[in-house]
């Protein structure tokens, strides 16, 4: 034990700076251009007071889905205001910071700081596992998620730690950590299973399996606690949306075909031919649901190839190799479970998002152990391959972003207009904005971070409100429409 507590007062070495300095570098340059992407309809979801009003029960405390989006929120909001750019810089820190976590805990768990380095940056550019949360302006924007992974992350950082020193503070680190990740996003409980049986097959490999209950009592904390939440939720809100128990699910996989929606998300998560997408003016042109149905068979075989060859070999690592394995399994059937329409997309996808960690873990040590630990050529063929997949995600990022550029156009300068123009407007005064520009969400946003009581915005769009209902309380009434000719907003004084 001692042995062990003297390691881990050192987990990072001089090395780690070179990788940590390249990793944030290149993460960071993959990402470079999301601030500049806009906040747009459902992604204003819990920027707005409406939403923050949730935080004053304590029902939804201990029972909301999403009570660290609405907690987050209610802190950005009052930091950066109607500042989008600001948000989205916020954003891009946490990502960075997520990249950073995760390095650390595959450094701490496999004690090499080349796999800690492949993960992470396998993890952090993995634009199937990740565009769908971090850019997509939507309910599911990063707020939902992503800002609850550093519990997540830590929790499992303290979980080894615990089971390679028994100190039992580690385990309460841990289990706080875990509680207060899945507390504040209840999506954060799809991915319980990677802690569920992770100390299991630490105790049975590294201390045999006269030590199964062992692992088997410390992996049902974990679940008692995703319990906790789930019960909470259901008896306050309801379900996740899903009509059926998972126990009928679970019971009927030829009704709910489980078996081939958790295989599609493997597939979506690996479809990459590098070459194809480098080459291609159109790389979406290569992703369809008829083709990832066609690659099951190969992909699964590569997959179960691969991981009875590096089970053999890198005995080491054998625990987190088989934690990653029955982790990304668990956590696509709990994909399945819980929203089995959606996850068959063959795009970036959130639901690939959990999974994204343990896979990355995966493939950095198949590539560590094949290429990357050895001299010559082997090592510059890893590397290779390693960048490969690094410009590959970076070209899908870039077209995603410039596609968001091209569409939002005319958002920006809406945005933009309202903004640098508050000053010109007298109280009482209603702005109506044209549609797509502005929706509801927008128009609430700018109401409260500009308006301040004297300045109402509303969209033009009249299936949800009806601005014309809003004239009469109004002395002062505008619009505001984007005129493609001039590629200018043109502001109308209706009142």
């Amino acid at each position: 034990m001692q042995h062990n507590l003297a390691n881990h007062k050192s987990v990072l070495g001089k090395e780690d700076l070179f990788f940590i300095i390249t990793l944030i570098l290149l993460c960071g340059y993959a990402y470079r251009l999301l601030p500049q992407i806009n906040i747009t309809s459902d992604g204003f979801m819990h920027l707005y007071l409406k939403s923050l009003q949730a935080l004053h029960s304590w029902n939804y405390w201990l029972a909301g889905f999403d009570v660290g989006a609405t907690l987050f929120g209610a802190i950005l909001v009052r930091l950066f205001g109607s500042n989008i750019e600001a948000y989205l810089w916020f954003e891009l820190g946490v990502i960075l910071f997520i990249d950073l976590l995760f390095y650390l805990l595959v450094k701490t768990i496999t004690k090499s700081s080349i796999i800690a380095f492949v993960s992470s940056l396998i993890a952090g550019v993995s634009y199937f596992g990740t565009w769908n949360v971090y850019g997509t302006p939507c309910y599911c924007f990063f707020l939902e998620r992503v800002v609850n992974m550093p519990f997540i992350i830590t929790s499992f950082i303290f979980l080894h730690l615990f089971l390679e020193t028994e100190r039992i503070r580690f385990i309460g680190l841990s289990l706080l950590l875990f509680f207060f990740g899945v507390g504040l996003g209840h999506v954060e409980l799809i991915i319980t299973p990677a802690f569920m049986v992770y100390p299991v097959i630490w105790y049975v490999i590294h201390k045999r399996s006269k030590f199964f209950i062992d692992g088997v009592l410390v992996g049902t904390a974990y679940i008692s606690i995703s319990g906790f939440f789930t019960r909470m939720q259901r008896l306050t809100f309801g379900n996740w949306g899903t009509e059926w128990t998972f126990l009928e699910f679970f019971l009927n996989s030829s009704k709910y075909d489980y078996f081939k929606a958790s295989a599609l998300q493997l597939v979506h998560w690996s479809q990459y031919p590098p070459l194809s997408i480098l080459l291609s003016s159109n790389p979406f042109s290569h992703i369809s649901i008829p083709g990832a149905q066609k690659s099951i068979p190969l992909v699964l075989t590569i997959y179960l190839l691969t991981m009875l060859y590096i089970y053999k070999n890198v005995t080491q690592h054998r625990a987190i190799i088989v934690t990653s394995v029955i982790g990304v399994l668990g956590i696509t059937l709990l994909n399945s479970y819980v929203k089995l329409p959606e996850i068959i997309v063959p795009n970036s996808n959130r639901y690939l998002y959990f999974p994204t960690f343990f896979l990355s873990i995966f493939w950095a040590i198949v590539l560590w152990y094949t290429f990357l630990k050895h001299a010559g050529v082997r090592f510059y063929v890893g590397v290779t391959i390693l960048g490969s997949y690094y410009l590959a995600n970076v070209i899908l990022i870039d077209n995603i972003i410039h596609e968001n550029f091209k569409w939002s156009e005319s958002t920006r300068a809406i945005f933009t207009y309202v903004r640098e123009n508050r000053y010109k407007l007298e109280p009482n005064t209603l702005v109506v904005v044209s549609w797509p520009e502005f929706w509801v969400q927008e128009a609430h946003f700018f109401t409260e971070q500009l308006g301040k009581g004297e300045v109402t915005y509303a969209t033009e769009i009249t299936n949800m409100s009806d601005w014309k209902t809003l004239v009469p309380q109004n002395d002062h009434v505008i619009m505001l429409r984007y005129n493609t000719e001039c590629a200018c907003v043109k502001e109308t004084k209706i009142k």
